[in-house]
């Protein structure tokens, strides 16, 4: 998936002029926000989540992004060759690593070599090929300064362009109709029960590989119209089994995929975490209350922390969304799990304020 300039702003426009503020300059010349004077030392100090008893350094966290600098098979390569960690994808997380961000995640690591996001993506789903070892290189240079190293794991679903993902497969059979930086999107199958089955097992192995190869962890992506938020929205799931209808059975196969990197992962110090869509931005849509109740769920699955977000493929026409992804009266204020809030954080009121640091 390319990236769309046309959905930026235009150049020589601040993003600052959609929010109301006073600004004061400062001594190079630049403008800074007004705002009280807040002490930002806690975000200097660990954290140590409940359930994994893991410690990350400080209360900084690298967002999962979608890099596209992995091995792409030629024409005489078979499908399975694609995904291998190439020198600059290393290279590119020793960089982050040299930073001492406490918390360093891995984008869109496929769980499948036919359903991805995009050229480049990396992939484990097997070792056929000694990946897991090329994984591990690039998880010791991510960890080499105490960063913590988890892996987002991902599917795309119906919202795989149509290039890379000419059969694609979702909850239903609704199709994603925009056409977006060159990529269109084929009409997706319901997936079969059997076929829910499989891709929980899946998500299992590749959490497995995950930690053979040194990573402290993995993130769930439910987010962002991927497969995982297909099944999770009212919009995209029409199904009347178990997977379908309300709430409860719309998330269960969010829940499946847990239990089952529980289940392979022998190390009861390996991270899971899940990333969420706090509000869709589109009527009938997840709802913050919809984010609120998995979020105690999800506490109750014993999760890490929750990477909250909002966005969908199908948004990416529309104007610019609200300054927060989930108002702060709306959050899910817990002590054993905290939130990492991306995306608009400009502040640092906000940021040490927030419930993401608190636990």
């Amino acid at each position: 998936m390319e990236y769309d300039k046309s959905t930026t702003a235009t150049r020589g426009t601040s993003e600052a002029n959609n929010y109301h503020h006073e600004s004061q300059p400062t001594p190079n010349g630049r403008l800074r926000v007004k705002g009280p004077a807040v002490d930002t030392s806690l975000l200097a100090e660990p954290i140590t989540f409940a359930f994994s008893g893991r410690t990350a350094k400080n209360r900084f966290l690298k967002a999962p992004m979608t890099e596209r600098l992995c091995h792409w098979n030629k024409e005489s390569e078979p499908i399975n060759a694609r995904g291998f960690p190439s020198e600059e994808y290393t290279r590119l997380y020793r960089r982050w690593g040299e930073g001492e961000i406490g918390i360093i995640v891995a984008g869109n690591v496929m769980i499948r070599y036919d359903a991805l996001e995009a050229y480049g993506n990396p992939i484990l789903c097997d070792d056929h090929d000694n990946r897991v070892a090329a994984f591990r290189e690039v998880s010791s240079v991510a960890k080499k300064n105490g960063s913590l190293f988890i892996a987002q794991l991902s599917h795309p679903g119906r919202q795989g362009g149509a290039a890379l993902n000419p059969n694609p497969v979702s909850a239903s059979d609704v199709q994603l109709q925009i056409s977006w930086a060159g990529n269109s999107f084929n009409k997706p199958r319901p997936l079969t029960i059997p076929e829910i089955k499989e891709m929980v097992k899946q998500w299992g192995i590749t959490a497995l590989l995950c930690y053979q190869a040194g990573f402290d962890g993995v993130q769930v992506h439910c987010a962002h119209g991927y497969l995982l938020a297909q099944f999770l929205s009212l919009t995209t799931n029409k199904r009347t089994d178990e997977y379908g209808g309300d709430f409860e059975n719309r998330s269960r196969l969010v829940f499946e995929i847990i239990e089952e990197i529980r289940a392979r992962v022998p190390d009861p110090n390996f991270i899971i975490c899940v990333k969420l869509n706090s509000v869709e931005f589109q009527p009938g849509g997840q709802t913050p209350e919809d984010c609120r109740n998995l979020c105690v769920k999800l506490e109750q699955a014993n999760v890490d922390f929750i990477d909250l977000s909002g966005e969908w493929y199908s948004l990416r026409l529309t104007a610019a969304m609200p300054f927060a992804y989930l108002s702060r009266h709306q959050a899910v204020h817990s002590k054993d799990v905290p939130l990492s809030i991306r995306n608009k954080v400009q502040r640092p009121e906000r940021a040490t304020s927030s419930s993401s640091l608190r636990c």
